[in-house]
């Protein structure tokens, strides 16, 4: 039953799984589905009972102690002693093995608070607390302290090995404390350079920065994620969402340059490119040779065609471009106003050609929020010039 691809802790039969913990083979996964469908059904004391038998095998792992532990603080009626029992057990059984000591201590942060860990973590001989990770949880509690300055000499006196890019990603956080943004910026260049080498590790000081509302810092740790990280394709999305929410059109191009250097023959990445290029007015040139080669592949589509139409104008402006670029869209006007990009460069286009009673009409259909703000002040620019066209017009 234990190797069956539809088992499902919600599912199973707590008797038929009983008689499975008696099995010396399949006792612990047995307890532990045990503990995990008596939690799911709000059954403390079976959760309490299981979860008891599981601590009490040799086999059982810090992990399953913790969770007996997390089921007996929740318990007010629980006594003290037993609970203290359990953790001096558990305690006795990690030893000096600083990893398990780590997953306790953190238990201990989240329940007792961040001197009581301190305090615990005196106890040990100092090469224990030196040992990795446990110089991650004497931060992060100086942290929740306040304790900045102790915290900073705490992380100048040392080297973290593989967790290097946590120790600087620290430091920068002190740094910023006392107001050193140049020593901030440092130091998280240098956990960004850290983390590098460790999968999962970018992506972790990224998510920090953004859950601490520094947003240019966790940009520059998403960029920072290689086309090879499993992480890369969430890093690409979340760089997309941030600057499209700030209306960065560099930030955006700068994003769409890469997708091109990476992904050569994708239409999409191609397309995105030349229109941003557009509009930043920067290398008309390249804009139509991207804009061309995708729209000699797919002509029908309406965004593609716009942005074909306009690059190919902006590339050379002069009459005989701009008529061609019209001629590209004026036949297929009825599908313009389904699309904004569309809309946005026939304005333009009607504008180039001082036909700008014309040209507003259109651009006053377009969604104003949604703009660069480039664009949104070439469309500025072009109403102030021109009356607006009454709604009947």
């Amino acid at each position: 039953w234990l190797s069956r691809d539809d088992a499902d802790p919600g599912k199973g039969k707590a008797p038929d799984l009983a008689d499975l913990a008696s099995d010396p083979m399949l006792k612990i996964d047995a307890l532990r589905l045990l503990v995990q469908i008596a939690l799911k059904q709000h059954e403390r004391s079976e959760a309490l009972r299981w979860a008891s038998l599981l601590f009490e095998d040799p086999r059982s792992k810090t992990e399953d102690a913790l969770v007996l532990m997390e089921i007996m603080e929740r318990d007010p009626q629980e006594p003290m002693e037993r609970r203290q029992t359990v953790r001096l057990e558990l305690e006795k059984r990690i030893g000096q093995d600083a990893s398990q000591i780590a997953l306790l201590g953190r238990w201990v942060l989240e329940h007792q608070g961040a001197q009581a860990v301190l305090d615990w973590l005196g106890r040990y001989p100092e090469v224990t607390r030196a040992g990795k990770p446990l110089p991650i949880l004497t931060a992060d509690a100086l942290v929740r302290l306040d304790r900045w300055a102790e915290l900073e000499t705490y992380l100048s006196s040392q080297q973290w090995g593989v967790y290097e890019a946590e120790r600087n990603a620290f430091l920068a956080a002190a740094c910023r404390r006392r107001g050193d943004d140049s020593g901030a910026l440092l130091a998280w260049k240098a956990a960004i350079a850290a983390a590098r080498n460790r999968p999962g590790a970018l992506r972790a000081l990224a998510r920090q920065a953004l859950a601490e509302k520094r947003s240019e810092e966790a940009m520059n740790a998403f960029w920072a994620i290689p086309f090879s990280d499993p992480d890369y394709l969430d890093a690409q999305k979340q760089l997309f969402a941030y600057y499209r929410a700030t209306f960065d059109s560099a930030g955006m191009l700068r994003l769409f340059r890469r997708a091109c250097e990476e992904r050569p023959s994708d239409p999409a990445a191609k397309l995105s490119l030349a229109t941003l290029l557009l509009v930043r007015d920067e290398e008309p040139g390249k804009s139509l040779q991207l804009a061309r080669e995708v729209y000699e592949a797919d002509a029908a589509s309406m965004r593609t065609a716009a942005v074909y139409a306009f690059s190919l104008y902006r590339s050379n402006p002069c009459r005989e471009t701009l008529v061609q670029a019209l001629s590209v869209l004026e036949p297929r006007q009825s599908e313009i106003q389904d699309n904004q990009d569309a809309i946005l460069f026939y304005g333009l286009l009607l504008a180039a050609a001082e036909r700008k009673t014309e040209a507003i009409t259109w651009l006053q259909k377009l969604n104003r929020e949604r703009l660069f703000p480039e664009m949104r002040q070439r469309v500025q620019e072009i109403e102030a010039s021109s009356p607006v066209p009454s709604p009947a017009s």
